[in-house]
């Protein structure tokens, strides 16, 4: 049998398309070696093929979580701490909430997001994009969707099963439990705000010469959506799956987030 090992993290496969998927990945591995090389010698130094009877590199390698480096000397091992203590690490905050006091919920100086307590940083927002955003027929969905897209809002971890959230809580200073219906309430809040002060912004200051009696308009539609969302099931149906589905499509990176700050406040063990 043979076998494809990452010359840059040491993942490994015995399919060279997995390999291939893995190295043209757009965020690329932890370079986990010393050794000195260029991206194309890591690339084709990865996609060797090595012989699993007779490489003693293979027997003795080991095997890295991707999400908080620790080293496992076995594939079983390394799996077993991926489902039962690194991922569970988010699932148990979110599955046996009632079980957790707010003692236990953690507290970690996050600096760098923005807690969903507070406004999200639209600043990555130009004044083009918004008016795009006001003209648009989904223009709710293409707010929050171009402020995950900000990763410094990215304060929600949300599962696609779960009842039961995290979100961090800036003014606690820390991550804590929100149900789905509650994020997805305070999420149309803080968007139906932030479009307010978009309609503002442009109405101030035209640069694009949107029409007026045109923008007045949308904000009419504006206002409907709004109070619909709060009157009408079917609307908020459509909110829920719409905004779910922006937040589980950002869990990976809302999870990342999330870790790096646990390993930098010393609060995952080591097994």
């Amino acid at each position: 049998m043979y076998y494809y090992l990452c010359a840059r993290c040491n993942h490994i496969t015995n399919q060279k398309v997995e390999m291939k998927r893995h190295l043209d990945k757009k965020k690329k591995c932890t370079i986990k070696n010393n050794n000195i090389l260029t991206e194309e010698e890591f690339y084709n130094i990865s996609l060797e093929k090595h012989d699993k009877l007779n490489d003693k590199e293979y027997e003795d390698k080991e095997y890295i979580c991707q999400k908080c480096s620790k080293k496992f000397s076995n594939k079983g091992n390394l799996n077993k701490h991926i489902k039962y203590v690194c991922y569970n690490e988010i699932k148990n905050t979110t599955n046996n909430i009632q079980n957790i006091s707010v003692q236990n919920i953690i507290n970690i100086n996050l600096t760098s997001i923005k807690g969903f307590d507070q406004e999200w940083d639209t600043t990555q927002i130009d004044h083009q994009k918004k008016g795009e955003i006001l003209l648009s027929n989904s223009k709710f969905t293409k707010t929050l969707e171009n402020i995950l897209n900000d990763k410094i809002n990215l304060n929600v971890i949300m599962d696609h099963d779960d009842k039961t959230c995290i979100v961090y809580n800036n003014e606690k200073n820390k991550y804590e439990p929100m149900t789905k219906k509650d994020i997805i309430e305070k999420s149309m809040k803080k968007v139906y705000s932030h479009l307010k002060k978009f309609y503002d912004e442009i109405n101030n200051n035209n640069k694009n010469d949107l029409s007026i009696p045109s923008l007045e308009n949308e904000l009419s539609l504006l206002e409907t959506k709004y109070t619909n969302f709060f009157k009408f099931e079917d609307a908020q149906k459509i909110v829920n799956n719409t905004f779910s589905k922006l937040y589980i499509d950002k869990k990976e990176e809302a999870e990342n987030i999330y870790y790096d700050f646990m390993k930098g406040s010393n609060l995952i063990e080591e097994y």
